[in-house]
């Protein structure tokens, strides 16, 4: 019998089949159609490629809420699930539309589970030795997105730069992880440190992840076990609850999303770049511009990683969702873009191919977001200045001009997409 593959949960696939159910409940269906209307009114929901995202970006934020909630359900005896991925996919039985919320990295195969901050766990975890990672962040927080904890206020201002989404508790990268030679590491949660790789909690529900960051997208994901140290107690999901708790929070939670391009990084003009600016916790640096083109106009992002063990550009749309990146070349990475002449990578973003290689496809979209990533430096430190290098608007006619920019044949291309789709699905039946 073949290994079942490593995301192939129980706990993954219970969850999936109850975002299937819900989705077809009613009553939540009409919380979702009432969120589709207000969204239509929104200045973003009147432009062509805001009103034609609508009806997928809130299908998948409301199962991203189912996700989180069941989590927050099963927090007495928390198990793992898979984050954001906006491909939908077919695997295991079911078809699933994917899930989303506030453009996630297709390079970050997350994995994220709720505890009882009361609690003590035990987390096991293995990467892959021969593929690891280029980065790992191990994350705590206080409260969830649906129940968040008070926030710290100092000198008359709130801690958290992050929306007010999570409130940090702490944090660790692969260098504290304590990793062996065959990939294998552990981390207590809570209580008291055994002097290992140990993050501390809070009384409240708190949320807890992994951040994996591959350059390789036929990286084996993450091999992970939580168990609780404290009580012995195994309650099974209580779905009736489950139920409530999404019908009590999803209005709240999709007008939330819904508006969170207004005021992601300050608000971005259109047209308009952001960064780079530190990300919270000091592991990397995020850049952001609002794309606006006419058409036959292409936006234009030229980008060094300096330190960076990890680079990439990816194209949200207005909703700040990503579309299908594994079906779609919406974003690149390190080690999927091709260098310019001078060691430099051009990210060219636009609704048609240019033939560039770092071609960035917005999917037909003219408006949306372009996010620029810098991460695993070894010294926090880092001063971002350089990362950076150019983010302009160019005719298409003018793009085949730029000197020493990599450029790729059709051939090419069809090349390139189907290494992409491979890739990516591969994620789901590495076993």
């Amino acid at each position: 019998m073949a290994a079942r593959p490593v995301l192939a949960t129980p706990a993954q696939l219970l969850a999936e089949r109850a975002v299937l159910r819900l989705l077809r409940d009613p009553a939540i269906i009409a919380v979702m159609d009432d969120a589709r209307e207000a969204m239509a009114q929104m200045s973003r929901g009147q432009t062509p490629d805001g009103s034609d995202r609508i009806e997928l970006v809130v299908q998948q934020w409301t199962a991203a809420l189912v996700l989180d909630e069941l989590s927050y359900v099963r927090r007495a005896n928390p198990v793992f699930t898979q984050g954001t991925d906006t491909t939908p996919r077919r695997w295991m039985g079911h078809w699933f539309p994917g899930n989303g919320k506030a453009g996630d990295n297709p390079d970050m195969l997350s994995r994220t589970c709720v505890i009882d901050g009361c609690g003590q766990y035990e987390v096991l975890g293995q990467i892959d030795p021969a593929r690891p990672p280029v980065q790992i962040v191990a994350s705590m927080f206080a409260g969830t997105m649906t129940h968040p904890a008070p926030l710290k206020v100092e000198n008359g201002a709130a801690t958290n730069p992050d929306a007010g989404i999570f409130r940090q508790i702490g944090q660790l990268d692969e260098r504290q992880l304590a990793i062996d030679a065959s990939g294998r590491f552990r981390i207590l949660l809570g209580g008291e440190s055994d002097g290992g790789p140990w993050l501390p909690t809070e009384p409240v529900p708190c949320s807890f992840g992994f951040r994996p960051m591959m350059l390789d997208w036929q990286t084996t994901p993450m091999r992970l076990d939580i168990r609780r140290l404290d009580s012995d107690a195994r309650p099974e999901p209580d779905m009736d609850k489950l139920r409530e708790h999404v019908l009590a929070d999803l209005a709240g939670y999709l007008a939330f999303w819904a508006g969170y391009g207004d005021q992601w990084l300050g608000g971005i003009a259109p047209g308009a770049l952001v960064g780079p600016v530190s990300r919270e916790g000091g592991w990397g640096f995020l850049a952001a511009n609002r794309i606006a083109l006419v058409p036959g106009e292409a936006a234009v992002a030229v980008m060094t990683p300096g330190e960076a063990a990890y680079m990439s550009y990816q194209f949200t749309d207005l909703w700040l969702n990503g579309p299908e990146p594994g079906r779609r070349q919406t974003s690149l990475n390190l080690g999927q873009a091709v260098p310019d002449a001078d060691g430099r990578f051009t990210f060219v973003a636009c609704p048609v191919d240019p033939g560039i290689a770092n071609w960035i496809d917005t999917c037909g979209m003219n408006e949306g977001f372009g996010t620029m990533r810098w991460q695993g430096f070894q010294d926090q430190g880092t001063d971002p200045a350089g990362l950076l290098q150019g983010c302009r608007v160019m005719a298409l006619s003018a793009i085949a001009a730029l000197p020493g920019v990599a450029r790729i044949t059709p051939e090419g291309r069809a090349r390139q997409l189907a290494a992409r789709r491979v890739s990516h699905a591969s994620r789901l039946t590495a076993a």
